[in-house]
């Protein structure tokens, strides 16, 4: 991971970091997934249409993936 201070980009896919906060279940991903590709659309906004999360997680989810990229915060 990149540490603090250190404004390296780090990729964070959504999905993982959604799974290592605990906010969805190993199960749900691949679920979701499959049906963001189907459904053409992003794999937070298909996890709210499945009600496998709330708009409000995917908001702090997507706050903490930028926080993470742009190297202010080092891990959750």
């Amino acid at each position: 991971m990149a540490e603090i201070g250190n404004k390296a980009s780090l990729t964070v896919r959504l999905g993982d970091l959604l799974l290592r906060a605990g906010i969805i279940k190993a199960d749900d991903l691949p679920v979701g997934l499959a049906e963001a590709q189907k459904n053409e659309l992003r794999i937070g906004e298909m996890l709210v249409l499945m009600r496998f999360m709330s708009t409000e997680d995917l908001t702090n989810a997507l706050q903490a993936q930028t926080l993470l990229q742009n190297g202010d915060i080092d891990e959750l």
